[in-house]
């Protein structure tokens, strides 16, 4: 095998190499509150922390278990709504009314 004299053909090498994606190992975390974002409630944990689940059907499930009423919306802290589960991150705090 031929060893590339410059960078040039380390960086080309690289450019057909595929891109190897690897899942996240570690589960992300969300936090759940029981209340809308605007209500400054007072909570006396700071909200239930809770594994993100696959949809977010499950979600409410799951919140409903954490937080001990049923909720039909989900908010960020910022106000806006969920509408897809792969757009939250670790340690977002999600408001379910």
């Amino acid at each position: 095998m031929e060893v590339p004299q410059n960078n040039e053909g380390l960086v080309q090498e690289a450019n057909r190499s595929p891109m190897v994606h690897t899942p996240n190992i570690l589960p992300v975390r969300v936090v759940f509150h029981g209340h809308h974002p605007d209500i400054k409630q007072k909570e006396e944990n700071g909200g239930k922390l809770a594994h993100l689940p696959d949809s977010i059907k499950d979600l409410l499930i799951l919140a409903e278990k954490k937080l001990g009423k049923r909720g039909t919306t989900v908010l960020m802290a910022d106000g806006s709504q969920v509408e897809d589960i792969n757009a939250l991150r670790d340690n977002d705090h999600l408001y379910i009314f």
